[in-house]
């Protein structure tokens, strides 16, 4: 009789469900360059429900020089899929933005819908608390695009003021004019 080997956890569904722990042990050198089902690994790392594996796995591939600068399958980066994420902690999600900033990442890449990752702001799952500090650093970058509209013909700040989201909605609206 002839045993089927154990494969156990596949390095992609660990980094998208599993622990860090899990994630090393079906980690293998150079997986962090690769594409899996045509995705990166940080992509699907971002996609871990669980906050502080999403932290470890994600921040262990881009110390492997993962890139950061790769789209999902609706075209979606990096940022629209942390952004979505409806457990955050807040401490990482702003050192995760930093270095997903610093390794290249497109903070105005549309999805295949047109929507910036700024308009996904209206939707980050962060306490009030921590707003400030996050808007500190995404509104630093240059060039952030807030205006242009998506296919339903809204933009960033347009999102913004529908929800009402007053803190957003001046942050916005300050960045606007003061790169005008």
């Amino acid at each position: 009789m002839i045993e089927k080997e154990n494969l156990g956890v596949d390095v992609e569904g660990a980094a998208r469900s599993g622990s860090f722990a899990e994630f090393r042990k079906a980690y293998k050198r150079g997986d962090a360059k690769k594409l899996f089902r045509g995705q990166s690994l940080v992509l699907h790392a971002l996609t871990n429900e669980d906050p502080a594996a999403r932290y470890e796995i994600t921040t262990f591939l881009l110390d492997q020089g993962a890139p950061a600068d790769g789209v999902g399958f609706e075209q979606e980066n990096v940022f629209h899929v942390l952004f979505s994420r409806r457990a955050l902690d807040p401490s990482q999600t702003i050192e995760l933005t930093r270095r997903l900033i610093g390794a290249g990442a497109d903070p105005n890449r549309p999805d295949d819908r047109k929507r910036t990752p700024s308009e996904y702001l209206t939707q980050l799952a962060l306490p009030l608390s921590a707003l400030d500090q996050f808007y500190d650093l995404w509104f630093s970058q240059p060039g952030l695009d807030l205006v242009s509209p998506n296919v339903a013909g809204i933009s960033a700040l347009d999102s913004a003021r529908k929800i009402g989201f007053t803190p957003l909605i001046a942050r916005m609206e300050s960045y606007l004019d003061d790169n005008a």
